[in-house]
């Protein structure tokens, strides 16, 4: 058995242990005339692969396709950021306003910075607290302003 066989049949395996997905592609192989029960494991991962390669099939639904192709959402995704280029020089961009609403499934919500981070829900002495509690211990201070050295 070749590398591609072994490579195959693990694919193959995966999609026969998840029952949703081997009817997915028990039903698309019977709609071209072949049976999966009589497939060698290597022309079921292929013909899986094949399967996979249609976003809007069954299979690639029980996969987790959301039905567009990545040419697709790639299309998508330099549509909203020339709808947003474009409103970034008009009256209404100016003044913040009536931003375009994105197209693509794959775009970020709204109000979340490229590479921003939530604002946090604790504050910054909770944060502290919070941080001493777990944390290493911190060197005491003395009355005169200095650090207490003699616990290690």
């Amino acid at each position: 058995m070749d590398e591609g066989e072994r490579h195959g049949g693990k694919i193959a395996f995966a999609v026969l242990a998840d029952p949703e997905k081997r009817q997915a592609v028990q039903a698309e192989v019977a709609l071209r005339g072949l049976d999966v029960e009589a497939m060698p494991l290597w022309q079921l991962a292929a013909c899986v692969r094949g399967l996979l390669a249609d976003p809007t099939g069954l299979t690639a639904k029980a996969f987790g396709s959301d039905g567009y192709s990545l040419t697709e959402h790639l299309l998508f995704l330099v549509i909203d950021e020339l709808r947003v280029a474009n409103w970034q020089r008009s009256v209404d961009g100016a003044k913040n306003r009536n931003r375009p609403a994105r197209i693509s499934p794959l775009a970020q919500p709204e109000g979340r910075v490229y590479g921003g981070r939530k604002p946090s829900k604790y504050s910054d002495e909770q944060k502290r607290a919070y941080l001493d509690r777990i944390g290493p211990k911190r060197p005491e201070s003395t009355p005169d302003g200095g650090e207490d050295n003699s616990t290690v």
